[in-house]
């Protein structure tokens, strides 16, 4: 099992301060794939499920000898910003209200997962 970092620009739908529960609109959301764009990943070593809602931007893990910090895509381009809004455009209005209200507006942020 090794760590992987995922670069995203969006939404990460967990916090680092406290577990917060997800609606049965959003947990079913999540299972079924129904919505491009709310992504899961596994995690052998947390509580938590990593969830994200947004565009993967780049990605590396620790099985790498090292990572080129230029090679990294860290800021969304205009066609990233524009997936991100016609994702969250397709998104119930019931989803876009709890995600912004639970987890903020979207940036750019490292989702970590294990292999």
């Amino acid at each position: 099992m090794y760590a992987i970092c995922t670069v995203v620009y969006g939404i990460p739908l967990n916090s680092n301060d406290a577990n917060i529960d997800w609606s049965e609109e959003l947990e079913n959301a999540l299972d079924d794939d129904q919505y491009e764009g709310l992504e899961t990943r596994y995690s052998g070593a947390g509580d938590c499920t990593p969830a994200f809602f947004g565009v993967e931007l780049s990605e590396f893990n620790e099985a790498c000898h090292h990572v080129e910090v230029s090679k990294l895509k860290l800021e969304p381009k205009q066609k990233d910003l524009d997936q991100y809004k016609l994702m969250y455009d397709q998104l119930p209005q019931t989803l876009q209200q709890e995600i912004t209200s639970k987890y903020g507006q979207p940036r750019t942020f490292f989702l970590w997962s294990t292999s």
